[in-house]
């Protein structure tokens, strides 16, 4: 997403401002990474996160998404928990979030039934991915991508 560019000065000034205390915000209550393969791994920082706090990420982060990123992101609250316990309103910001970048999503429970994680990934890729391994396969080729172990 491009952005337009800022001529006078002052606005300038204004818009950098924010940008730098929206990356700070975000830096302060996330921890995230990125693989090269375009998969994301974010995880509250402390023990506790707020569903405003999760909006607030998910509202920085979609500026970042295009077609090709992410191909899936792990959304991981298994050292955490939502302040409230309110997961129901915590996983629909990241239905929400799964929708807007046409992606598909999943909750990952623990043993005790209890929502530890949400996972949200492009199904069309793994199709992909899927189809590229059964094609190696009869070739008798390697097939080197391991992206799709995280599918199965």
């Amino acid at each position: 997403m491009a952005a337009e560019p800022i001529d006078n000065a002052l606005d300038r000034l204004r818009h950098e401002a924010t940008a730098f205390a929206e990356s700070d915000y975000v830096l302060r209550h996330w921890n995230f990474s990125a693989s090269s393969r375009g998969f994301v791994w974010v995880s509250p920082i402390g023990e506790s996160a707020s569903v405003e706090s999760l909006a607030g990420f998910l509202s920085l982060f979609i500026r970042c998404c295009d077609d090709d990123f992410p191909m899936g992101v792990l959304f991981d609250f298994s050292k955490s928990r939502v302040v409230g316990e309110d997961w129901t309103a915590a996983f629909s910001l990241i239905q929400d979030f799964a929708s807007r970048i046409h992606a598909r999503y999943r909750v990952i429970r623990a043993g005790d039934r209890r929502a530890k994680a949400a996972l949200v990934y492009h199904e069309s890729r793994t199709r992909e991915l899927r189809a590229a391994r059964r094609r190696a396969k009869k070739t008798g080729s390697p097939c080197i991508d391991d992206a799709e172990s995280q599918f199965d």
